[in-house]
C-alpha cells in the first residue's frame, strides 16, 4: 500500500484523504501522528537513546514545527528530573536531516480522495545511565493530535508522552530495547480484513510479549513542546465512545497476536482511528522494558488505483499510421506523448483512444500518463513500439503424415510457408493451435505433425512473429474430406477380346482425389494376377459376365488404403446376319445384321 523513496530534508508520507480538514486557526498546530522511544546499550552506562516522531504536515510548513532540539526528559522513578544527567535532565537531540533517518513514503491511490502528508523524523542521542534503584523514566512529549481522530475526546487538545521505563534490572543487565520492525501501512481497507506483522526484534534474544495498549497523554495546545517534559505519572488518552482498548476503530476489533505480533482487523467505518501497541520485554522471567507505539490508522473505502495500460496494432507492420487502444483503469483523463522524453506539441494528443501517424519507420517510447479527476492521482506507463512498412503475410499448407483407420487415428504435417520481407529481420517464432471437436492442441515451430482422428473438421491457427516484433495470424477450416484418403480408379478396354481374354488398363484417379498427401506406390490385385503401377494393363479371361478389382495405394509409406470394385465386364463382339430373298427372287436381297 505504500512506497518508500529517500530524501535528504525529512520523510515525508502521502497517506490517505482526510475528510475532515481543521479550521484556519489550526493551521499553526502540530498534528502528531504517532512515534515511539526505545534506548540501546552502548559501552559502559552510555545509552543511545532514539526518538521516531511522526506528524501531519499538510497544513504548515514542511520542516517548521519539529522540534530542534528535542528534549527527552530523564527522571528517577520517583518521578523527579534526574538534573545531574544530561542537560540538566534534558538530552538534547539536534533535527536530523539526513537521508539515512528520512524517507519519501507515497499512498497507491487506492482510494478516492484528496491525499495528505504527514513527516516523519528520527532523533537519537547519548547519555549516560549510572545504575541506580529503581532505575529510570525517558519521556518525550509533544502536543497535539489529529483533529480528524475519530476514537479519542478533544485530539486537538491532546498530544501524546513516548516514553520508556529504564528498570534497575535493565541496568544490572546492560540491557537494550526491542524495535519494531516495520511500520503498519498507511490506509487500510473498510470491510476488508486486514492482517499486518507488527514484530520486534531484540538484540539480546530476549522473549517479546504483545499487547495493544491505550496511547499515553502529554503536552498541551498551550505548550505544545515542553522541555524538559512534564513530570511523570503519565495520564492515558480519553476515548470517545464506543471506542476504547477493546475495540479501537469498530468493525471486526484489532487485536494482537501476544507471541507473533500480528495484528488483524476488519473495520467497518471510514475515519482517522489512534491506535497503540505495546511489546514487553522478558530476560528469564524478568520484565526488563516496555516499549510503546502509538500510529493512526486510516480507514478508507478503497477502490481500484489509476493504471495506465495500452495495446496497439503496431504488430501488424502495416504503415506508420498506429491505431492505440487505451485500457487504462481508473482514468479520466489521458496524456499521450509519442516520441518521449520529448514534450513537442506534435507528437502528443489527449484522445482516449488517439491514432498518430509516425514520421519514420523505427523504435518509439510511447508515455502514456492517466489521471483520476476526483482526486488527482496518477499512473504513468512508457512503453516501447516499433513502426514497420512491411508486414508478415501468413499462409502454410498441410500434408497427409500418417493414418491408421483401424485406430482412428491420422496425423498432419503442418507446413509455415508465410512471407516477410523487411531488411534485417526473420520470422522467428511460430505458434500453431489446433481445435477438432471441441479439444484444443499447441504446437509450435515451422513443421509441427498434429495427431487428429478421422471423420471431423479441423481448425487450424497460425500466429506468427518476427524478430522486430511484427504480428501476423491466419486461420484455417480444413474438412475431413480433404484430409482423408480416398481411392478411385477406372478401367480401358484395349481391342476386343482374342480366344475369350480381355486386356483392360487400369487406371489410378486416386491422386486428384488427395491434394494433401503424396501416393508413392500402387498395386492392383484381379484374382490371382497381381500387377503394379498407377497405369496398367492386365489380361483378363473372359470366363464370366464381372470380375472383381483391388486397388492398393500407398501414401509416402505412411498408411495404406485399398479399394475394391465389382467391374461388370463387356460381351466380346459376334458377328451374324441373316439374308432374304436369296433364291433366285430376283436382284434385290435384304441383310438382318444379328451381331
Amino acid at each position: 500500500m505504500e512506497q518508500k523513496i529517500k530524501i535528504h530534508i525529512f520523510k515525508l508520507i502521502f497517506l490517505l484523504p482526510l475528510l475532515w480538514l481543521c479550521s484556519s486557526s489550526e493551521v499553526g498546530a502540530t498534528h502528531i501522528v504517532g512515534g515511539n522511544l526505545t534506548y540501546k546499550h552502548i559501552s559502559g552506562d552510555l545509552y543511545q537513546v532514539k526518538v521516531v516522531l511522526r506528524r501531519d504536515c499538510f497544513l504548515g510548513d514542511p520542516e517548521a514545527d519539529f522540534d530542534d532540539p528535542a528534549s527527552v526528559g530523564i527522571f528517577t522513578a520517583g518521578g523527579s528530573l534526574a538534573v545531574w544527567l544530561g542537560n540538566s535532565g534534558q538530552i538534547r537531540m539536534p533535527f536530523m536531516s539526513s537521508d539515512t533517518l528520512n524517507e519519501f513514503i507515497k499512498s497507491d491511490c487506492g482510494f478516492e480522495g484528496t491525499q495528505v502528508c504527514v513527516h516523519e523524523t528520527t532523533y537519537m542521542g547519548n547519555v549516560i545511565l549510572p545504575s541506580r534503584p529503581g532505575g529510570y523514566i525517558l519521556a518525550y512529549q509533544r502536543c497535539c493530535r489529529n483533529a480528524s481522530l475519530s476514537n479519542i475526546k478533544d485530539p486537538l487538545e491532546t498530544g501524546g508522552t513516548w516514553w520508556v521505563n529504564v528498570t534497575e534490572e535493565a541496568l544490572d543487565r546492560k540491557n537494550t530495547t526491542p524495535e519494531f520492525s516495520k511500520w503498519p501501512d498507511v490506509y487500510v481497507c473498510a470491510n476488508q480484513p486486514y492482517v499486518f506483522d507488527h514484530s520486534a526484534s531484540d538484540l539480546d534474544g530476549d522473549s517479546l510479549v504483545y499487547k495493544l495498549c491505550v496511547p499515553s497523554n502529554g503536552a498541551t495546545k498551550i505548550n505544545p513542546k515542553p522541555q524538559p517534559p512534564g513530570f511523570p505519572p503519565y495520564n492515558n488518552i480519553n476515548w470517545e465512545q464506543p471506542y476504547g482498548l477493546n475495540d479501537m476503530m469498530g468493525g471486526v476489533p484489532l487485536k494482537i497476536n501476544s507471541k507473533t505480533g500480528q495484528i488483524t482487523a476488519t473495520p467497518n467505518l471510514v475515519g482517522q482511528f489512534l491506535a497503540g501497541i505495546c511489546v514487553e520485554e522478558y530476560r528469564n522471567g524478568v520484565l526488563l522494558s516496555v516499549v510503546r507505539r502509538d500510529f493512526q490508522f486510516n480507514v478508507r473505502v478503497c477502490t481500484q488505483p489509476p493504471l495506465a495500460q495500452f495495446t496497439t496494432n503496431e504488430s501488424n507492420c502495416d504503415g506508420l499510421s498506429i491505431e492505440f487502444f487505451n485500457n487504462s483503469l481508473s482514468a479520466t483523463t489521458y496524456q499521450w506523448d509519442f516520441n518521449f522524453p520529448s514534450t513537442d506539441p506534435a507528437f502528443s494528443s489527449n484522445d482516449k483512444n488517439p491514432t498518430f501517424t509516425f514520421p519514420s519507420i523505427g523504435t518509439y517510447n510511447i508515455r502514456l500518463r492517466v489521471t483520476r479527476g476526483s482526486d488527482g492521482c496518477f499512473n504513468t506507463l512508457i512503453q516501447k513500439v516499433s513502426i514497420f512498412n512491411n508486414k508478415i503475410r501468413p499462409d502454410f499448407n498441410f500434408l497427409l503424415s500418417s493414418c491408421d483407420d483401424s485406430k482412428d487415428s491420422l496425423k498432419l504435417r503442418l507446413s509455415d510457408i508465410s512471407q516477410f520481407d523487411e531488411p534485417g529481420f526473420v520470422i522467428n517464432q511460430r505458434e500453431w493451435t489446433v481445435t477438432q471437436n471441441g479439444q484444443t492442441k499447441l504446437y509450435s515451430g515451422i513443421n509441427p505433425e498434429v495427431s487428429l482422428s478421422y471423420g471431423s473438421d479441423v481448425k487450424v491457427i497460425l500466429n506468427v512473429s518476427a524478430n522486430n516484433g511484427c504480428k501476423s495470424t491466419l486461420t484455417k477450416e480444413i474438412k475431413s474430406d480433404d484430409i482423408l484418403p480416398e481411392l478411385d480408379f477406372k478401367i480401358e478396354y484395349i481391342g476386343c477380346a482374342v480366344n475369350n481374354v480381355l486386356q483392360v488398363r487400369l487406371i489410378n484417379l486416386s491422386a486428384a482425389k488427395n491434394p494433401f498427401a503424396n501416393i508413392t506406390a500402387t498395386k492392383w490385385k484381379v484374382g490371382n494376377i497381381s500387377i503394379t503401377g498407377d497405369s496398367a494393363i492386365i489380361s483378363i479371361p473372359y470366363t464370366q459376365d464381372s470380375t472383381q478389382i483391388r486397388l492398393e495405394t500407398d501414401f509416402a509409406g505412411l498408411c495404406t488404403t485399398d479399394l475394391t470394385k465389382k467391374i461388370k465386364l463387356l460381351t466380346p463382339p459376334s458377328a451374324a446376319f441373316i439374308v432374304a430373298n436369296a433364291e433366285c427372287s430376283g436382284l434385290n436381297i435384304k441383310f438382318t445384321n444379328n451381331s
